[in-house]
């Protein structure tokens, strides 16, 4: 939350940042906040992130997990999926 307003804030970063960066700080920061809410308000969010790993590694997905949760995973997934395409990585 602080590097997003910094860069909004602070005139030299702002300059210097393009609308990628506050979509990859965003996309970051979305990621741990739907998993913070997760943790924080599910009684059964160990229960149920084993029952998702257990769905995904037996190719069953027929279960039913909380919308918060699969917000979460979510964007987990497209955070572990983009970061190839854009200038999160290092370049050798």
């Amino acid at each position: 939350i602080g590097l997003f307003f910094t860069r909004i804030a602070s005139p030299g970063m702002r300059n210097s940042t393009n609308i990628a960066t506050y979509f990859n700080v965003l996309l970051l920061g979305s990621m741990f906040g739907t998993g913070l809410v997760a943790v924080l308000t599910l009684p059964d969010f160990g229960v149920d992130l084993v029952r998702f790993l257990g769905a995904l590694f037996t190719a069953n997905m027929a279960i039913q997990l909380p919308g918060i949760l699969v917000a979460h995973l979510a964007l987990s997934f497209v955070f572990l999926a983009y970061p190839p395409f854009t200038g999160m990585t290092s370049r050798w």
